[in-house]
């Protein structure tokens, strides 16, 4: 596990080192119509339920979450919420991982990629969602 956040810590440094800063997401409008676009045949409550886990994970402000687009990594993302802060500690990070398999069913610690977008991990929760229910207990521990 700690080699995990470790490499979760490379990627975020690596992402904060190489790409170019971007605006906040509050000069954003409103980003349902990008998820609804990227996941026709996802409920709105499926996507606010993804959301509301991401958020929760780095304790940002559940009204922040309709800022986010399903285009956005998950370290842009974490900038992005938290432009002062630099990257996540190791806490946020395993908290995320965490969070994202209890509650969406999403191996975050082992199917983590450069560059992963919140909609690449939806993506996972909406096919794991299909599967059947053993699988669906067996990826969240219930």
């Amino acid at each position: 596990m700690l080699f995990i956040l470790g490499s979760i810590a490379c990627v975020i440094i690596w992402e904060m080192k190489f790409r170019n800063p971007t605006p906040t997401y509050r000069s954003r409008s409103f980003q349902g119509k990008g998820w609804r676009h990227a996941f026709p045949d996802a409920s709105k409550s499926d996507v606010r339920e993804f959301l509301t886990a991401f958020v929760s994970s780095f304790a940002f402000r559940e009204t922040e979450q309709l800022d986010l687009s399903p285009t956005d990594t998950l370290t842009a993302a974490y900038r992005k919420l938290r432009p002062s802060r630099t990257w996540p500690d190791a806490a946020e990070t395993e908290a995320l991982a965490r969070d994202m398999r209890r509650q969406i069913g999403v191996e975050l610690d082992t199917n983590w990629t450069h560059g992963m977008t919140l909609g690449t991990v939806f993506g996972q929760a909406l096919q794991n969602k299909k599967e059947s229910p053993a699988v669906r207990r067996e990826l969240t521990g219930g």
